[in-house]
């Protein structure tokens, strides 16, 4: 879900994930997460890439959670674990 229990409605990051066709070279994969990795930089977002462990790469994006109307109230009962 890419967010943490505590706050599993506001996710902290967002993940691309880069799967290649078999009858592309695994290049196009490393180009398209250039390409991802330089437009989420030019809109303020710093990126890393990774591995998938599979045939792919992941392009992960930090974010700030969503708006604080989307956040749990820490006072709800039940979402703050008491």
């Amino acid at each position: 879900w890419n967010s943490t229990a505590e706050r599993l409605e506001a996710p902290d990051r967002i993940v691309f994930d880069l799967d290649r066709d078999e009858a592309l070279p695994f290049k196009a994969v490393i180009e398209a997460a250039r390409l991802v990795k330089g437009r989420l930089e030019q809109d303020g977002l710093e990126s890393f890439v990774k591995t998938t462990g599979g045939k792919g790469l992941h392009v992960v994006a930090p974010v700030a959670p969503g708006p604080s109307w989307m956040r749990p109230r820490p006072d709800a009962e039940g979402l703050d674990g008491r």
